[in-house]
């Protein structure tokens, strides 16, 4: 995918400690235009159009293929948008490029009123494109959120551990999640997560948040996209998205121990207090959610 690139390029610089701290000297990124101009296929413009406040939005980014995962989900942890309705839930999808896949897609979405899709190439690729998309559909159909869980479609979420987290701590102008600081670029070529010196030429990444799971404060979207259409695009979304344009827009970065990108046991009890859990199957998750309903006692 090309990004256009078009205006004046300026230089936009940090000194170490005025943003965050920590090993990463003058971290500087050219400013440029970079419009996320990709249109919807569907847009579910009214999904957040209710009498209810809306106190969190859960947005799973997902393949468009993985049609099982959105209704174990629908089934599991994310049924409780059926008993709460502060609280939604959306899956993000990208073009399958398949007419197939996207005809089922289209009668799911009939179906649920629940999916929203933009017209990118829908790959691992462009995840960070992908995470832009969030960020400009809440910025224009759900800015009244008070806060934005990004998922991904093999997490286990306890959605009422989180909603309690965040209304006793309230935070604001902040990225919540499973803090990650002084990590340094992948330089292997082998790697899944190999960043060439022309993609990334700094030494270590900004402090970041694993972009298996974390929260972004309703405050934080706006500062957050205006800086992603700015910034050279970096193909690691959690990164690009919860490190570089969050660092750049001067949103703090919140870590809890109740998230994580490892693998939690699946059952209940791994759950009792914590948010995410990563890596599950589709079984695994409806155990872990059978337990969970059916008051599983922990030691």
């Amino acid at each position: 995918m090309s990004v256009k690139n078009t205006g004046r390029r300026r230089r936009l610089q940090f000194k170490s400690g005025t943003a965050d701290s920590g090993p990463f000297g003058d971290m500087d990124y050219t400013l440029i235009s970079n419009e996320h101009n990709f249109s919807y296929i569907i847009s579910e413009s009214d999904a957040c159009r209710q009498k209810d406040s809306i106190f969190l939005l859960v947005v799973v980014c997902i393949s468009p293929a993985n049609i099982f995962h959105r209704q174990t989900i629908r089934q599991t942890w994310g049924s409780i948008v059926t008993r709460d309705p502060q609280v939604k839930l959306v899956f993000l999808l990208g073009n399958p490029g398949n007419a197939s896949i996207q005809t089922d897609i289209m009668k799911e979405s009939s179906e649920h009123h629940d999916i929203v899709q933009e017209d990118f190439v829908d790959s691992y690729r462009n995840l960070s494109i992908k995470s832009v998309a969030m960020l400009k559909w809440v910025s224009q159909f759900c800015a009244e959120a008070e806060y934005i869980l990004k998922a991904d479609d093999d997490m286990f979420i306890h959605i009422p551990n989180l909603v309690s987290i965040l209304k006793k701590t309230r935070p604001s102008n902040a990225v919540i999640g499973c803090l990650n600081n002084g990590a340094v670029p992948i330089r292997d070529p082998t790697s899944k997560w190999y960043a060439s010196y022309k993609e990334y030429s700094k030494k270590f990444y900004p402090s970041y948040c694993s972009g298996t799971a974390y929260v972004l404060t309703k405050d934080s979207i706006g500062p957050i996209y205006n800086v992603s259409q700015h910034v050279n695009m970096f193909w690691l979304e959690d990164i690009f998205i919860t490190g570089i344009c969050r660092r750049i827009a001067k949103v703090q970065v919140i870590n809890r121990n109740e998230f994580t990108y490892q693998k939690r046991e699946p059952t209940a009890c791994s759950f009792k207090h914590a948010v995410s859990g990563h890596r599950y199957s589709l079984t695994e998750i409806q155990k872990i959610w059978s337990e969970i309903q059916n008051n599983t006692q922990c030691p």
